[in-house]
């Protein structure tokens, strides 16, 4: 059974799941399969990638890509994988898919820019808290407590992460 899913606009974390790294694997084939010559890199990105710690039980997939504006011409391949682009969202130098199963939102695609930092800060983010199994534990409970006080509210809890994102930023970059 997958473990991945989420209603739209709530916020449940859950325990790290181990099986999310087999799951990424298969969604980045089915991705590469379908967009491989856009795709300058792939990563698994966002808490699920990072063990020990809670998260949102939506995978985040971050493609790293030459030319934003050509992801427009890829709706129809990644429709036919189960990703819809979300035209409302506003990260700067990316585009933002989600994927949907029982009504629940299960991945998200960050096309990034090559030119852009957010690539450079998402992958650079993971890394540290990798490395410093310490930190993200301090990131595990900020999360935790947000999400406490935040259960139906995104904008408000990733808003109060930024402090949090934005200080260990400043330390890698």
């Amino acid at each position: 059974m997958n473990s991945l899913g989420l209603e739209e606009g709530v916020v449940r974390l859950v325990p790290h799941d181990n099986s999310w790294p087999d799951l990424f694997e298969l969604e980045k084939k089915k991705i590469q399969e379908k967009i491989r010559e856009y795709i300058l890199a792939i990563e698994h990105c966002g808490s699920t990638a990072i063990p020990n710690i809670p998260s949102k039980p939506i995978m985040n997939i971050c493609i790293k890509v030459d030319n934003l504006e050509k992801v427009f011409d890829l709706k129809d391949e990644l429709f036919s994988i189960g990703y819809l682009h979300k035209p409302e969202s506003n990260f700067g130098d990316h585009e933002l898919f989600f994927k949907k199963e029982n009504r629940k939102v299960t991945h998200h695609l960050h096309f990034m820019s090559a030119d852009g930092d957010n690539w450079q800060k998402a992958t650079l983010f993971r890394k540290y808290l990798l490395e410093n199994p310490e930190m993200a534990q301090v990131y595990g409970e900020l999360k935790t407590n947000l999400a406490n006080r935040f259960p139906n509210d995104r904008k408000a809890y990733g808003e109060g992460k930024n402090e949090f994102i934005n200080k260990v930023l400043n330390i890698i970059m």
